[in-house]
Parts: structure tokens; sequence; C-alpha cells
């Protein structure tokens, strides 16, 4: 029953309105939450491309792309990622997504990993996606034991992981992303890595999968609280819990979105980004 459920939930949300789905994932505003993310909560999107539309029927999902948040990155990733060359703004920034993805910042063939500000990544899901996006958040709650300690003390493996990772390829072997998709890939392979393998590797070096996990068996339907094929919530170790997903985006305004107060159609980015 429990699988049943894993199964059925992706057509329930398809067919819910825009309202619907704001009331079902509890709407937060940006405003609302930018000071709550941290470090290891995960973001799921849902894309239109045809690419997003094969993953999300091939792992029958409401969901075609992970990704993890990173809130104040080190200066060693900020320095591999290139941050500050990016864009000035992201100068101003502490919320960052890390992800792999089909498309890239810096265009590189193929695509990859990155890392860039969360509210940017936020404004192109609305500029490519416009009233069909639907992005949801799951905050990574710490356990008491754990509270004062700052990323660095708690993840030092992760973010050595993190510029391990600079600019590595995206996956685009078929069969391994077929595999994934009924966990039955053999063994490990990082040379190149698509967007949930990425946030299970993440979690492996952060403590919160066994290293003997095989991160090349996890797609975005997996890092779920009700898509899963077992119909269960995703287990994580040492205390940690995601909590429920969350749908998150801006306050309606006059039609422009801004960032950081620079109209969407100003900013510098890719000619099209697309969300796996």
């Amino acid at each position: 029953m429990d699988s049943l459920k894993g199964r059925v939930q992706p057509l329930k949300i398809s067919q819910m309105k825009d309202d619907e789905l704001d009331k079902y994932y509890n709407r937060k505003y940006w405003d609302e939450i930018e000071n709550q993310f941290t470090t290891g909560d995960v973001i799921l999107c849902r894309g239109t491309e045809s690419f997003s539309q094969l993953i999300r029927r091939g792992t029958m999902s409401t969901w075609s792309h992970a990704a993890m948040v990173v809130v104040d990155p080190p200066p060693e990733v900020r320095e591999a990622y290139k941050i500050e060359a990016t864009h000035q703004q992201d100068l101003l920034e502490r919320v960052f997504i890390f992800e792999s993805d089909t498309d890239t910042q810096d265009k590189r063939a193929g695509g990859g990993t990155q890392l860039w500000p969360l509210r940017r990544w936020l404004e192109i899901c609305i500029r490519d996606y416009t009233d069909n996006y639907l992005v949801v958040w799951r905050k990574l709650k710490r356990p008491d034991h754990f509270s004062g300690k700052s990323d660095q003390e708690l993840f030092p493996a992760f973010f050595k992981f993190m510029i391990e990772m600079c600019k590595r390829s995206y996956e685009h072997s078929r069969v391994q992303l077929a595999f994934s998709a009924i966990h039955t890939n053999k063994k490990e392979d990082l040379s190149t890595i698509f967007c949930s393998e990425l946030v299970a590797a993440s979690f492996k070096y952060m403590g919160l999968f066994s290293m003997e996990t095989n991160s090349n068996n996890f797609v975005p339907r997996d890092f779920t609280s009700d898509e899963r094929m077992d119909g269960k919530d995703i287990r994580i170790n040492n205390g940690y819990v995601l909590e429920k997903e969350v749908r998150f985006r801006f306050r309606p305004s006059d039609g422009t979105e801004l960032f950081l107060g620079a109209p969407l159609h100003t900013l510098q980015t890719p000619e099209t980004s697309k969300l796996n």
C-alpha cells in the first residue's frame, strides 16, 4: 500500500492548480524564509522542457531536478567556484544552491556542477517557467546536540568534496540514468555526475548517509517525503531529519521580479538556463 501511494502521488499533484499547490506544500514567500535556510537543505524542481519530462516520466515522479543549499560557503569554496568573478551582486549573498545541471552559468559544454545564489536561481525559474514553475524546499533539521556548531566544524569533509567536484561534468549516460531509477547501478562513479547523485554523494560526505551508499542509485524522487518507491520518507543518519516539502516563491509584484534591485531582464545569465 505504501508503494502504491508513492506511484499515485505524482498523478495527484499533476492535476492540482497553482493555488492548490500553494496549499498542499504550505507555500512560503522568500522574505519569510531567507534566513531559515541551512547547509544540507534539499531543493526539488519540476522542470518543463523535454529532458525534464523524460526524467519525470522515467522515474514516475513530480520532480525532475534535485539540488542542495549551502549557506556561507568558506572562502576556498567561493574561490574554487569563482563566485565573485561571476556577478558582483553575489558578494552580498549568503544562501547558495549546489547542483549539477545540463546548463551552467559559464556555458560549459554538456553542463555539470555549479554553485550560485539561490535567490538568482529562483529568479531564473520565474523567467523560464513563468506560472508553471514549482520549486519546494526540505529543511535539514539538526539534532540539538549540534546546535551552536558551524558548518565548517560539522562538515569539513563535505567542503573538501565540493572543491573536488568543481567543474565536474554532467552525467549523460542514459544507461546509468535509467539504472538509477530502479536502483541497479552496481558501483559508484563520480567522474561525471547528475543532479540527485551529487546530492546523495554530498550527504555521504556530510555524514548523513553511510559511506557505503551508492549515490548513483538516487533520483530526485528519492529525496521526497511522499513519492519514494517504498512509500516512506528518506532516512538519514546522526539524528538529522528532512522536514516536509515547502513551496517557496517571491511575493507577487507589479509584474517585474527584482534581484537586489535590478530588473530581471538585466541579469547576465545564459540565454537558456534549463533545470533538468
